[in-house]
Parts: C-alpha cells; structure tokens; sequence
C-alpha cells in the first residue's frame, strides 16, 4: 500500500508541476493581451479627443472671421489692400502697414481703445519671420497675444485681412490653434497634467503635434488643419514603436467677395455677345466669389447636358443638395438613368500648387459622394434598368499637365466602382495680375 501511494504523490507532483509551467507560460500572454487592448482603447481615445478638440478649435478660428466681417473690420482692411501694395508686399511692409493702421481702426470696435498697448503682435510677427522653422518655440509668445483682447483683435485682423504671405499665415494661424487645442483638450480630459496631451500618452505632449501640413486661406476661403502626432506604447512592449496618427479638419471660413455676385447677374453676363471674351474664372476668383463660381459653372454645364439631352429625349433634372448630387437623367427607352456631381477647381490656388495630390483627393471625395447619394424621388416611381455616376471635373482652361496627372489618377481609381470621371477644361482661363501677390493668385 505504501508503494501505491508513493506513486500516487509522484503522480500529482508530475501534473502540479505541469500546471505550473502551464500557468507560467499563459500568464504572461494573457497579461500581454490586455495590456495590447488597454493599449488599443488608448490610441482610440486619445485619436477622438484630438478630433472632437480640433474640430472645436477650426469653428472657432473660422468664427472669428465672421466677428471680422461684421464689425466693420472688413471694409477698413479692403482699404489696406492698396496700402499693402503700395508696400510692394514685402513681409516686413506688410507687418507694418497693418500694425500701424490698427490704431486708426479702434474706433470701428467699441471697448478696443480703452485696452492698454502693447506690442506683442509686433514681437510675435517678427519672431516668426526671424525664427523660420523654430515657430514652435513661441508658445509662450502667441500666449501672451491671445490673453490681451487687443492684441488678439489686431492679430486677427492681420490674418483674416490676408496682409501676409500663405507660409506666415500658416505659421501664426497654427500657433493660435495649437494653443487653443491645449484649451480644448483640457475641457475634455479630466487630468490634473497642465500638458493634458501627455496624459492622453501623446508623445512630447502638446509640443510634439506637428502642424505642417495644415493649410491656412490656401484655396483662398477654407482653413484645413491638420495634425500628426505619436501614442507611446506601454513600457510593458519594451522597444516597440510608436503609433502614428493624424487628424485632419476643414472648414469653410467667412471671406471677402462670397456671395457678392448672383447667379442669375454672372449668367446674364456670359450670354453676352462677348462671351467669347469672358472668364468666369478671372471674373469670379479674382473677387474670391469661389462658391458663386462652382454654382454658376454647375448652372452653365447643366443647360448644356439639358439642350444636348432635349434633343435626344433624354429627360434632364437638377436637385437639391440634400440628395448628394447636382443633376440626374433619364432615359425613357432605355430606362437609364446617370447620376452628375458638377464640381469645379482652380489648380493654380497655392493649396493644389503646393500639394498636387489633393486635387486626386478632391476628384474622389466628390466619387464617393456619389456612391451614398440617396435615390431621386422621380426614380422610384419609373422602371430603372441601370444607374451610371458621373463627377464631372471643371478647371480653367490652360490648366497643365498637373491636372491631367491628377484626373488620371482618380479616374484609374474609381473605375471599379463603376464610376466616371470627366474632365472639362473651360469657361475661360484663369491669369493671374501681373501686380497680384503670388500668394493670393495661387
């Protein structure tokens, strides 16, 4: 019996002694697991409060152009244009003409001459001018701007009123973001952190969000901003690499010239007899009137496929833009029906000079647009064989060979989804002034 049970405690040390090497092994992948999941849950948090703040942030910058259009403001800095050209454009000209005539503008705002001088906007201008690429270091700095109401309304003033070239404006408009993304963070983020982004894991914290890429007043009215960053991983992954992501957010802000011009007026004009003569695009971009622009091309491009179908009896609508398209046909034969999205793009905009891909982009997103659009209501009462989408691709008409590369390019990629792409060169040719500012010409 004594024997027997020997065995028996051989036995169970033999298998407590595998579990144990069992547990040994597992316990470390499980710990693994969840920490890659605490992780995973990191980067998608940290990834959605940088959005919902930066996208809080670009309201708010794209409000303030609004504040200077209302006050008075805009038409006090359309009287500066002359200056500014006058100053031959210089940055330093620039900074001064701007700087100078804010005192003479006081009295357009109600309490602004009541706060105390400074010159910080002076300081911080000439700082970035001096700094280049070392912008970064003048957190402080733009701090300082943004606490004094008049020397943020002065700041303001000289960004919305386009008295710098597109590289400073970048830089000034991305230090303003850049510390309003803290603020926003912070209502966000419950941390006891004065830097809240390093609590969210963020590498270097606030300081280590590059806005490089971000594209302030590039096509002349919208302001696209847009981060990179890095999430650390636990030190539990030892030399494991940093997660990089990027936020992207684009708004439309209020700029001079929209909306000045009706459709119906820039119709009248290009029915003239000197239409031949005519450009929408110098027309309308050297006003900044890019909205009115696209609406009057789309107007113009949906007569023309109207008296081109007329003739064919192919029936010819225009919708509303709650339907995700501007125009459908329809083909009573042959119960065919094609989808239109008119949109038009002037490449020679700094943001589409300095990045080319974005035109591609562009020419996708309005594909994709598309592809989600809803059903027209006259369709579901008639018998549709199939549907074709067509984004139609609008652009001066000495467009080069950067667009042809881009139309290219987005064609190829959304063939397979059934979708075309057409490219007009058009409605005119779109020349800078030979005394224009390349900054705005592009």
């Amino acid at each position: 019996m004594n024997g027997a049970k020997d065995i028996n405690k051989e036995k169970y040390k033999r298998i407590k002694g595998s579990s144990t090497v069992e547990a040994a092994i597992a316990m470390p992948i499980f710990i693994m697991v969840i920490f890659s999941l605490a992780f995973l849950f990191r980067i998608y948090y940290a990834y959605n409060m940088v959005q919902m703040s930066l996208s809080n942030v670009a309201r708010g910058i794209a409000n303030m152009s609004y504040f200077y259009h209302v006050s008075g403001a805009k038409d006090y800095a359309d009287e500066l244009n002359k200056m500014a050209v006058e100053a031959n454009n210089t940055l330093e000209e620039q900074k001064k003409t701007i700087i100078n005539a804010f005192d003479a503008f006081n009295d357009l705002v109600s309490n602004a001459s009541s706060i105390g001088t400074s010159s910080s906007v002076d300081t911080l201008i000439d700082s970035i001018i001096n700094a280049n690429d070392a912008a970064n270091d003048l957190s402080g700095l733009i701090k300082t701007v943004l606490d004094n109401p008049r020397e943020e309304l002065k700041l303001l003033m000289t960004v919305f009123g386009k008295k710098l070239s597109y590289e400073l404006t970048n830089k000034v408009v991305c230090l303003i973001a850049r510390n309003n993304l803290a603020i926003e963070l912070k209502k966000l983020v419950k941390s006891n952190n004065n830097d809240v982004a390093l609590t969210l894991g963020i590498t270097d914290g606030i300081a280590g969000m590059n806005f490089d890429e971000s594209s302030i007043f590039g096509d002349g009215e919208s302001l696209e901003f847009v981060v990179r960053y890095s999430v650390k991983p636990p030190k539990i992954f030892g030399l494991a690499p940093e997660v990089q992501l990027c936020n992207r957010v684009k708004v439309i802000a209020w700029t001079g010239g929209r909306g000045n011009k009706s459709i119906k007026a820039a119709g009248e004009k290009n029915d003239s007899p000197d239409k031949a003569q005519e450009s929408i695009w110098n027309d309308m971009d050297k006003n900044k009137d890019y909205m009115d622009r696209g609406l009057t091309i789309e107007k113009l491009y949906i007569d023309e496929l109207t008296q081109k179908n007329n003739s064919k009896g192919v029936k010819t609508f225009e919708t509303s833009s709650k339907t995700g398209m501007d125009a459908f046909t329809y083909d009573e034969k042959t119960g065919i029906a094609e989808y239109y999205d008119i949109f038009t793009l002037n490449p020679f905009m700094k943001t589409y000079q300095q990045r080319p891909g974005a035109i591609a982009s562009e020419i996708k997103k309005h594909g994709k647009k598309l592809l989600d659009c809803t059903e027209p209501e006259y369709l579901e009462n008639v018998n549709v064989s199939s549907v074709k989408r067509i984004v139609v691709f609008v652009v001066p008409e000495n467009s080069d060979q950067m667009v042809d590369e881009a139309y290219a390019k987005a064609k190829k990629e959304l063939e397979p989804y059934d979708i075309e792409v057409v490219l007009i060169k058009g409605y005119g040719q779109y020349t800078p002034k030979e005394n224009e500012n390349q900054d705005e010409a592009a």
